[in-house]
């Protein structure tokens, strides 16, 4: 009986030291992606920057890697929160709810302005800027509406449009 037990515990301690053995590789190998991984996204962000400095000029070139670094950010939040979009929610539950639920618009809560908005709605209205106050409250009222995806799609649109908007300002100043 005891060498049964040894002989078990010999085998134990084999397949032990083999599978430990396979996780350093394994472990090791990893690491080597990484680093490996690390400098070429480095590599390929240096090159992006020096095509596109000399196509769109430095502040273009920057704005513009850095904005795509921004969504790979956010697509990466979205995707470690596991948020999906209501059209990829196929559960029971979630039909169920959206067959009983009414058609009528959806209620939000009464929520406070911020008191920059306050304030500026104040400014303007002092002003006699009626419809940029009414622009304002609309915005106000959308923001408060919106999905976060909606949100982040209506950030990167903008953030799109200002851009081009600088790039021709920028572009008409130079001689």
């Amino acid at each position: 009986m005891q060498s049964f037990v040894s002989k078990a515990l010999a085998e134990a301690a084999e397949q032990a030291q083999s599978l430990g053995r396979h996780f350093i590789l394994l472990a090791t190998a990893l690491v080597l992606v990484l680093v490996f991984a690390i400098a070429a996204i480095g590599f390929l962000t240096a090159g992006a920057y020096l095509w596109l400095s000399a196509q769109y000029g430095q502040l273009e070139a920057v704005l513009g890697i850095g904005g795509f670094y921004i969504v790979l950010a956010a697509l990466a939040a979205i995707a470690a929160t596991g948020m999906k979009p209501a059209s990829l929610k196929s559960t029971g539950a979630a039909k169920v709810k959206a067959a009983v639920k009414p058609a009528a618009a959806p209620t939000t809560p009464n929520v406070a302005t911020p008191p920059a908005v306050e304030t500026l709605l104040k400014v303007l209205d002092d002003g006699g800027h009626h419809n940029e106050k009414l622009a304002v409250l609309a915005t106000s009222e959308a923001i408060r509406n919106a999905r976060p995806m909606q949100l982040i799609v209506t950030g990167l649109v903008a953030g799109f449009a200002g851009g081009q908007l600088l790039k021709q300002t920028i572009n008409k100043r130079r001689p």
